[in-house]
């Protein structure tokens, strides 16, 4: 296996990553946009909560779709966009007041995937950069 096919498969599962984010995004949206339009009648908040996790996901799925995008096109910051949806998610959040890794999946995704995303572009993103 040559440094070029492991190359050509990193940005390739990264891209297909990225697309599952934004479908996941879209999937969760669609059920917490059925307790925003018909709130159940012993709903007291009317689906308030549901219509704030699809604000926070909105611009989360906007970083995504940029950071699948700039994969698809070989930009040459392919690697450093990687982070947006997680930077977007948790910039939101905080604007909201929620708590910042209050719980372990929250720290892995905001501490974690950013650095992943710095060490792929270290080892393949500086040689690939098209």
């Amino acid at each position: 296996m040559t440094l070029s096919s492991i190359r050509t498969f990193v940005e390739t599962a990264v891209g297909w990553i990225d697309i599952a984010m934004l479908v996941a995004g879209l999937a969760v949206c669609a059920f917490l946009s059925k307790a925003v339009l018909m709130p159940a009648p012993e709903d007291r908040h009317g689906g308030v909560f549901e219509l704030i996790g699809v604000v926070l996901l909105i611009p989360a799925m906007a970083g995504a779709f940029v950071a699948w995008l700039s994969m698809r096109r070989r930009a040459r910051w392919r690697w450093w966009v990687q982070p947006v949806p997680f930077v977007t998610f948790y910039a939101v959040a905080f604007l909201f007041d929620a708590a910042l890794l209050d719980s372990a999946w929250q720290a892995i995704l905001v501490v974690a995937v950013p650095w992943v995303a710095a060490l792929s572009y270290a080892c393949f993103g500086r040689r690939s950069a098209g």
